[in-house]
């Protein structure tokens, strides 16, 4: 009697089941319905909502605008116009137009070239407008979108450099009776008032006599100290007789002439010139004739990965090496050659590479904002040229490129001399891919070897065959032995430089590559004034190529 009703419960349990799942079912099934609706309409709101770029766009144009001052271009020459609303396929940006103003001295394809560079990082192309009369007049895009129409106009402009020049012939004053010299004993001839079709300035000659107590490059370090930061440049020569003279320009003009006559520190007049050189290794004659055959924070750097490590000298094999120990220089003075790689871009490191002693070589890239003015600066100032020949794999407006002819090769050396003036000599800038194709190296050095260039193997692979194809040739030819400034560290730069100190005492002369860097002016600052007391001579690039 008891299990009856339990009985009766299971039966009428077991009939309800069914219908139970069918109803959960059902739920899931309207539960997954709804779901997919909602993530329908979700997507179709996303689809039709408009697309905000106008912050985006805004601030791209501003990134536009330094890339410009960064190279050189003043503030009050850039003018932009906007913002403009503007949509297309349900996005929206904002437009502007930018009008901009440059010197007659800053090549404006190269200038637009930097900066579309830049832009490249932000995913911005630039390219030239459609229009047929549009001139010097580019766009920018973020994809599909035009936010930025940019028109570049040169002008010649004649800047008034009077009040400022003749400021800075009274602080060389001052300096000169800060270091010993009675204001009775300078005689002051100026100011004249000078100007060519860039600028209009004061000029002044100081005539003194140093005091025992100071030095020509006492003075000079002084004069750097007072004036390099935001005044002039400062430059020390010697004329023929051993007269020194120091020099300070203003925006690339002489302002201030300093000649000083025979003091503690100045050669004999009578000492023959090899000794007067021993004595002053700083300062050269500007009125000798130029040494070499050919007159004499920005930019990519030469050391490849793979680049070929720098040997031991014991190690060094003459297919690798140019200069040999038994080239060593007289009297027990090795020689070194620093070349400056990567120069034309303008700016800081700029001023500082060319306010550093003029026995380095400088090498310039060709297709820079600054290429020319560069190397016409540095030619005017002592420095010895050299052409930084792009070769692939560089990816740079210009380079040399394996498969191209001996005529396409010599197109592109003969316009990229046309921007370095006064070049002597080439070396390869990157060219990894280039120099390790004996094929391509032969057929370019066929190219230059009527030029009456010397080339320097940058030596950015160990599997390099420049050198050997120079020789061959007939060319006078060198390979670097150090990198400098691989790592941009002053630490491991100061390193570097002991360690092509070495190396060219091991072998009577070496040749180091360092950049166009603010770090490494600092460092080569500090270093190039000791290399003398540590047996060492610092040439240029044409005095230990074989």
């Amino acid at each position: 009697m008891a299990e009856e009703p339990s009985e009766s419960a299971a039966k009428v349990a077991g009939e309800a089941l069914p219908h139970s799942w069918v109803r959960i079912a059902v739920g899931l099934a309207a539960c997954v319905v709804a779901a997919v609706l909602c993530a329908v309409v979700v997507r179709q709101y996303l689809r039709m909502r408009p697309e905000n770029l106008c912050d985006y766009t805004a601030a791209l144009a501003g990134i536009f605008e330094q890339a410009l001052l960064e190279n050189r271009v003043l503030e009050e020459d850039i003018e932009r116009g906007g913002p403009e609303l503007r949509s297309h396929n349900g996005a929206h940006w904002n437009a502007f137009e930018f009008d901009v103003a440059v010197p007659a001295s800053i090549d404006v394809g190269g200038l637009l070239e930097v900066a579309a560079r830049h832009m490249l990082y932000y995913n911005v192309s630039t390219s030239k407008a459609p229009s047929a009369d549009a001139g010097n007049e580019w766009v920018l895009a973020l994809g599909p979108y035009e936010f930025a129409r940019v028109r570049v106009r040169q002008e010649i402009r004649r800047a008034d450099l009077t009040a400022e020049t003749a400021a800075i012939a009274r602080k060389c004053l001052s300096v000169l009776e800060d270091v010993g010299i009675p204001e009775a004993g300078i005689t002051r001839v100026g100011p004249e008032l000078k100007g060519d079709d860039r600028a209009s300035w004061s000029f002044t000659r100081l005539e003194a006599q140093l005091p025992a107590s100071c030095t020509v490059f006492g003075l000079e370090s002084a004069l750097r100290a007072t004036l390099e930061t935001h005044d002039g440049r400062v430059v020390s020569r010697v004329r023929i007789g051993g007269t020194a003279v120091v020099s300070v320009s203003r925006q690339g003009v002489d302002c201030v002439e300093i000649v000083l006559g025979q003091a503690r520190g100045l050669p004999d007049t009578n000492a023959p010139p090899a000794i007067q050189l021993a004595i002053l290794p700083r300062l050269k004659d500007p009125l000798a004739p130029a040494e070499s055959t050919g007159g004499s924070d920005n930019a990519p750097s030469d050391s490849e990965a793979g680049a070929a490590p720098d040997p031991a000298p014991e190690t060094r094999s003459p297919a690798q090496e140019g200069p040999s120990a038994d080239a060593a220089a007289p009297a027990g003075i090795s020689k070194v050659a620093i070349i400056i790689d990567d120069n034309g871009y303008g700016g800081e490191a700029t001023e500082r590479i060319l306010a550093l002693d003029t026995a380095l070589t400088l090498s310039v890239l060709p297709n820079t904002p600054y290429a020319t003015e560069t190397a016409d600066r540095a030619r005017e100032l002592g420095f010895e040229l050299m052409l930084h020949m792009p070769m692939e794999k560089a990816d740079v407006a210009g380079q040399v490129a394996v498969g191209m002819s001996r005529d396409q090769m010599r197109r592109l050396v003969d316009d990229a001399l046309s921007q370095v003036p006064g070049a002597a000599g080439v070396n390869n800038h990157m060219g990894s891919v280039f120099t390790a194709n004996e094929t391509a190296v032969t057929t370019f050095m066929d190219a230059i070897k009527d030029m009456s260039l010397y080339f320097v193997d940058s030596r950015t692979t160990a599997q390099t065959g420049a050198l050997e194809a120079a020789r061959k040739a007939g060319i006078a030819c060198a390979s670097r032995d150090v990198f400098l400034d691989n790592v941009k560290e002053p630490a491991y730069i100061r390193d570097q430089l002991d360690k092509l100190v070495a190396v060219a005492k091991e072998q009577g002369r070496a040749i180091g590559i360092a950049h166009c860097k603010s770090v490494t002016a600092e460092v080569l600052a500090e270093g190039l004034p000791r290399l003398e007391d540590q047996g060492v001579r610092l040439v240029h690039v044409s005095e230990v190529i074989e």
